[in-house]
């Protein structure tokens, strides 16, 4: 037969309270950076596809802009765009020494992101169409 003593009961298995918090501290603070990387890996995601749709969308306005009046502005999407047209001072020369007339076309679009306001401005010289 046993008998109970007050040292047996120091001997028993199992987990303290302090080492219980201990590890839901430590799986706490692991899950609050996991949350942190896929929420910034996700912001980050959307910002590159947000950039992407505006540079496509700048450069289609580009390909057009002959075409377009000289100051105009619209919407796409969420996407707002204007594209400008000035004529360039000093022209260049073309092949045959004949002054070539240019337009400084400027494109901008812009949209609401996750922290404020962005844009993606796009510029370049288009020899003038007759």
């Amino acid at each position: 037969m046993r008998s109970c003593r007050p040292n047996d009961i120091n001997n028993e298995e199992g987990f303290t309270l302090l080492e219980v918090l201990v590890a839901f501290v430590i799986l706490a603070g692991s899950l609050g950076l996991i949350y942190s990387f896929l929420s910034n890996g996700m912001d980050r995601s959307e910002l590159s596809s947000a950039e992407m749709t505006a540079m496509l969308i700048a450069q289609s306005k580009l390909a057009e802009s002959e075409t377009l009046p000289r100051n105009i502005e619209g919407d796409t999407g969420e996407f707002h765009w204007t594209v400008t047209r000035t004529p360039q001072q000093g022209s260049g020369q073309g092949a045959r020494r004949q002054t070539l007339e240019l337009d400084h076309v400027k494109v901008t679009v812009s949209w609401a992101g996750t922290k404020g306001k962005r844009h993606f401005d796009l510029e370049s010289l288009r020899p003038v169409v007759q």
